[in-house]
């Protein structure tokens, strides 16, 4: 399934787990924001039969809950997870105008990475509790650009699925044919120049907009080091006792 009003969606369909099942088709979406969905977009949704929405963004100013809700009964889940580049401690941007250069603007999406296990902390037991249920599937997760919080959102889902670290890779990765489009680029300028006051150039402004392998790899060495491996974060944060954890498995794999 493709949408015009947003390009960096798709199925995770077909990623394989260590014991050789894969992702079921039609069940996790991935996306980016959801506001600019045409009529026809919403009708492929509907015709998907869509239960759950997991919007990991701060606010809910782009939120399309009326239409999604015209004849369709949707749910919602607002996780409101700040691990953005807007992140209430003002710590990226503290970051890029000490050092507002390219390399800077790299460091601060690599620090923003590093937070991404704990900024989901608050959250992640819901968002898997609701994903091992089949009544609330298919689901969309998604953020503003379908790259970060999204990025992590669903390495971490698969991570609990069993899925090999380089398939988890190959999958984030995936998301860079949608980086540099013109929208994304100018949206990261607006971003920095809010947070800095400052008129980005352009080598600053695209390795923040990067989908980069040693981004995630932060993320995973920040779970490695803060709670010893991504089974102990599943188990003690997410929740994910074995018992669930196989009932998620049962649920998304075929």
């Amino acid at each position: 399934m493709k949408l015009e009003g947003a390009p960096n969606f798709r199925d995770l369909a077909g990623i394989r787990s260590r014991d050789g099942r894969v992702v079921r088709s039609g069940q996790i979406f991935r996306s980016e924001n959801l506001s600019k969905l045409t009529d026809g977009d919403l009708e492929q949704l509907r015709k998907a039969d869509v239960q759950l929405i997991c919007d990991l963004r701060n606010g809910t100013a782009e939120s399309i809950r009326a239409p999604l809700r015209n004849g369709h009964e949707v749910e919602f889940l607002h996780l409101n997870v700040i691990g953005d580049l807007r992140s209430e401690d003002g710590e990226f941007g503290r970051i890029l105008r000490e050092n507002f250069t390219a390399a800077g603007a790299r460091e601060t999406m690599l620090w923003s990475y590093g937070c991404m296990a704990r900024r989901f902390a608050p959250r992640l037991s819901l968002l898997l509790d609701r994903l091992a249920m089949p009544e609330r599937l298919p689901a969309i997760i998604h953020c503003h650009v379908g790259k970060d919080r999204t990025g992590f959102a669903c390495a971490i889902l698969l991570a609990a699925l069993d899925v090999p670290y380089e398939e988890i890779e190959r999958d984030y990765l995936a998301t860079a044919a949608f980086a540099y489009t013109e929208s994304a680029l100018a949206g990261v300028a607006e971003l920095i120049h809010e947070l800095t006051g400052q008129v980005a150039p352009t080598e600053m402004i695209t390795p923040i907009a990067a989908v980069d392998p040693d981004f995630l790899a932060a993320s995973f060495a920040a779970i490695a080091t803060e709670y010893g491996s991504v089974d102990v974060y599943l188990e003690k944060v997410g929740g994910l006792t074995r018992e669930k954890r196989a009932r998620l498995q049962a649920t998304l794999l075929a």
